[in-house]
């Protein structure tokens, strides 16, 4: 069996349940049933919460600042490094070679 993505060494997937366990929980009478789809309703109820949770943070995750509903001011310092419209002439900067300075 595959593990997913968020399994980790600290937290091993349980093994799954197979038709002999639930065929076991049935013989031990409808207590037993109770109990584990009460257990497995909680654990859905569980993944639900946090399903939406997870969308929630990938949405704001997906915004930036051209496109979110903060104002400019509000975005901290993650803004991006301006950068100047002006293209390089090539020249050398300084005046002319040979000419006298200004306080010469």
């Amino acid at each position: 069996m595959k593990k997913p993505a968020h399994a980790t060494a600290s937290q091993p997937e349980p093994p799954a349940m197979t038709r002999e366990d639930a065929l076991a929980v049935f013989r031990l009478g409808p207590d037993a049933v109770a109990d584990l789809l009460l257990a497995m309703d909680a654990q859905i109820r569980g993944l639900r919460t946090l399903e939406v949770r997870v969308a929630e943070l990938e949405g704001l995750r997906a915004k930036t600042l051209r496109n979110g509903s903060k104002s400019p001011s509000s975005d901290g310092l993650a803004k991006p490094a301006p950068k100047s419209l002006r293209k390089k002439s090539g020249r050398k900067p300084g005046g002319a070679a040979g000419a006298l300075g200004r306080h010469a």
